[in-house]
């Protein structure tokens, strides 16, 4: 959504109506950041903790994946 990816920029990302993107002139990746949107949406928005991060690891790499990284970090 465009909204989503320009929601903290100065001025949002032109796309052609092919679907191109002009290369951007500017030093960088060439995209300004809007230091008030930055401000405003640059706060913390969620929390995780040591069990949200293995039932993430689990849903994304699986089960088996998810112990062998356990055992490695009490090692």
């Amino acid at each position: 959504m465009p909204e989503a990816r320009d929601g903290i920029l100065a001025e949002p990302i032109r796309v052609a109506s092919d679907g191109t993107v002009a290369v951007p002139d500017a030093p960088g990746l060439g995209i300004e950041l809007d230091e008030d949107k930055l401000a405003h949406y640059g706060k913390k928005y969620f929390e995780i903790t040591s069990r949200g991060i293995a039932m993430k690891t689990v849903r994304e790499k699986g089960l088996f994946t998810a112990l062998r990284l356990a055992r490695k970090r009490r090692r």
